[in-house]
């Protein structure tokens, strides 16, 4: 629960809400949110919900911004080496996913996607394939490099590291452990190289 009694300018309280309406879905799903508990997750009134948003279209709507922003692929430049650029991403993800554990659950689940109809669907989706796209043409231009092996495609090596990342973040990989790992993970990419 946030902090209460204090009122707060929309675009900060419009936040709150958004990140609120998350977690609800995430822990609770689409029938739980309702403007009595998103209330209750920020410290207003159900009503002041509405003071904020023109109706729970609108509040969801503003949820999918904020995972979209939040899934955003790194700003990182082609004279990176891919594997760093794909670093990068890894341990990013898993620190995003330890901070805010309900943005692995809608990920890999179809709670957001079906609170917005066809229009969230396609929002989420293009969200989820812009990181498979981003792990698939690093892991693409690694190979090309010679610094990864090449005898699984890119497309199973995606596969691989997706599943690395989803079951690191559903056990909480502590930032250490993040580093071991995408260490583990990049040791057994290099494996034909060697």
């Amino acid at each position: 629960m946030i902090e209460t009694g204090r009122r707060l300018p929309t675009a900060e309280r419009r936040d709150q809400l958004a990140a609120a309406a998350l977690r609800i879905l995430a822990d609770r799903g689409f029938a739980a949110l309702t403007a009595k508990n998103l209330g209750n997750e920020v410290g207003i009134t159900d009503g002041a919900v509405f003071k904020h948003f023109s109706d729970k279209e609108s509040i969801i709507e503003a949820a999918i911004d904020m995972f979209e922003e939040l899934l955003q692929i790194p700003a990182t430049t082609n004279t990176i080496p891919p594997m760093e650029r794909l670093r990068v991403f890894f341990v990013g993800r898993l620190s995003l996913m330890r901070e805010r554990p309900e943005i692995l659950e809608l990920a890999f689940t179809r709670r957001l996607e079906s609170a917005d109809g066809a229009p969230g669907v396609a929002r989420v989706r293009r969200t989820m394939n812009s990181s498979i796209t981003f792990i698939r043409t690093c892991l693409r231009e690694a190979q090309k490099r010679g610094e990864i092996g090449d005898r699984a495609s890119p497309v199973v090596l995606t596969w691989m590291v997706q599943g690395v990342l989803q079951g690191s973040a559903r056990r909480r990989a502590s930032r250490s452990a993040s580093a071991r790992i995408w260490e583990e993970v990049s040791g057994i990419l290099q494996t034909d190289n060697a």
